[in-house]
């Protein structure tokens, strides 16, 4: 063809110096490429990262390790409106929170005093005699319902962790400061009482992994051996209506 190069011949000017070669264009500088970072955004944790584009390339800086990382822990106070209002997430969260045992262990101190002072007015057993047998009775409710809900009912769950869902749902029993008032303090007490069974078994189901229909039944017998322990109680320390 008329047109076509030869490109044999074209080689051989360059090398001879009669056609110079094409003149490169000048890399850009470093920091001309990223003249505009773009921050990027964690998926899986939704935290902005410290991570930028550059050009085509990708810096990724990101310490944290979103799936060894524990979850923060949230305020007690969070906690107990959380659980008041039967959230589940909050029942998962201080699940899995190890750290959590001692928030709950405190609600269950600040709920017994609360009743033992709404009590007074019907004889209550004093709030030394109150906070001890909460505690006993948190202790063994969680014991009772671990084995219940293990052996029983095929759940998965830890002593500690039946420790801190339980705890934390008795959260509305701050209400029971108000039982010191004449009439309407008995229709509180009532309510609070039903709200904490219904958060008891929230906590249940949400720390043994199983049904909710498998949750009530665990209550209701671990609420039927908590009788029991009360009677012992009651007979051998004086503590069975402090328990309940």
């Amino acid at each position: 063809m008329r047109h076509a190069v030869n490109l044999k011949n074209f080689s051989h000017l360059r090398e001879s110096g009669g056609l110079a070669a094409p003149a490169r264009r000048p890399a850009k500088p470093a920091d001309a490429r990223c003249t505009r970072p773009t921050p990027l955004i964690d998926m899986r944790t939704s935290i902005i990262s410290p991570a930028y584009l550059c050009g085509t390339q990708k810096i990724r800086n990101i310490s944290a390790n979103p799936l060894t990382e524990k979850p923060m822990a949230g305020s007690i106070t969070d906690r107990m409106r959380g659980a008041a209002m039967l959230d589940v997430a909050t029942y998962e969260e201080v699940e899995a929170d190890t750290t959590a045992t001692g928030q709950a262990a405190i609600v269950v101190g600040i709920v017994a005093i609360c009743a033992a002072i709404g009590g007074i007015r019907e004889g209550s057993s004093g709030v030394i005699a109150g906070v001890l047998g909460a505690f006993i009775s948190w202790m063994v409710w969680a014991g009772v319902t671990f084995v219940v809900g293990e052996k029983m009912f095929g759940g998965t769950a830890t002593w500690g962790e039946l420790l801190r869902t339980l705890g934390f749902a008795q959260a509305p029993g701050v209400l029971y400061l108000l039982g010191i008032i004449p009439v309407l303090g008995t229709l509180v007490q009532f309510a609070v009482a039903i709200w904490i069974m219904v958060a008891g078994v929230i906590a249940i189901r949400q720390a043994l992994d199983f049904t909710t229909g498998k949750a009530v039944i665990t209550a209701i017998v671990a609420f039927l051996a908590m009788l029991v322990v009360g009677a012992i109680m009651a007979a051998i320390f004086g503590l069975g209506r402090a328990m309940f």
